[in-house]
Order: C-alpha cells, then sequence, then structure tokens
C-alpha cells in the first residue's frame, strides 16, 4: 500500500494518504463485520483484495457458490461505500493466481475456483463506481 501512494503521489504531482486494514484468514463476511465499521473518514478510494479466503472456505467442505460470493461482497461495498462516501471509487483486484506460488495439479483447479470468483467481481464492476482490475 505504502509503494503504490508513492507512485501515486509521484505521477499526480499530490499528496496521498493511506490506510491499509486487514484481517488475516478472513473472508468477506469477517471483512463486513470487522473491518468496514472501521472506516472512519471519507475516502476517494477503497481497494477490497478479497476471494481466497472464501475459497478456502470451500476447500475446508463450507457451501459457497460464486452467486452467494458476489451477494456478499455487494454488501460489503454497500457498508463501505455508506461510510467512505458515496463518491467513493471500490477496486476490486483479480486473484493473481499465476503469482500465487501453487503446483499443479492445484493451480488448475484455483485459476478455475478464482475465475469464477474474478468474474462475479467483474459483475459488480459494471456498476458505477466500482473497477475491476
Amino acid at each position: 500500500a505504502r509503494r503504490v501512494a508513492r507512485n501515486l503521489a509521484d505521477r499526480l504531482g499530490l499528496e496521498v494518504e493511506w490506510r491499509a486494514l486487514g484481517s488475516t484468514g478472513g473472508d468477506l463476511r469477517c471483512l463486513r463485520e470487522t473491518l468496514a465499521p472501521r472506516i472512519d473518514g471519507r475516502y476517494d478510494v477503497v481497494v477490497i483484495m478479497c476471494g481466497l479466503n472464501d475459497f478456502k472456505q470451500l476447500a475446508r467442505g463450507e457451501w459457497r457458490t460464486p452467486w452467494g460470493f458476489r451477494a456478499e461482497l455487494e454488501r460489503l461495498i454497500v457498508d463501505v461505500r455508506s461510510r467512505a462516501g458515496p463518491a467513493c471509487r471500490v477496486v476490486l483486484p483479480a486473484y493473481p493466481v499465476g503469482v500465487a506460488g501453487i503446483g499443479e495439479p492445484l493451480k488448475s483447479l484455483v485459476g478455475a475456483v478464482a475465475g469464477a470468483w474474478d468474474a462475479q467481481k467483474r459483475r459488480l464492476a459494471e456498476r458505477a463506481g466500482t473497477t475491476f482490475v
């Protein structure tokens, strides 16, 4: 986050202020319940890194669908905007399976699931104020 802020500041010639919130092992429900309430001001951009821990829940036997993931992510985005401001741009990065250090054949399986999760992020990004990268 620090490097991204510095690069943005250098490129835009502006002061960039940033704050990172995170939860090791947190799925979307956890992010909504524990992190979103800690957003305490107006922000221009909020980046939500998500999906991997929801996938891990699936791998542990908890039934999760891409559509359920999208519904939970949509609730999180609504909560983030209610706290960060309605003009806040929400950025949803794709899960970088290629750099995750996972070997085959698991890499292909994770890639397929990550693709299904990322497709839901992409669908949400079709709405104004949300970007999938």
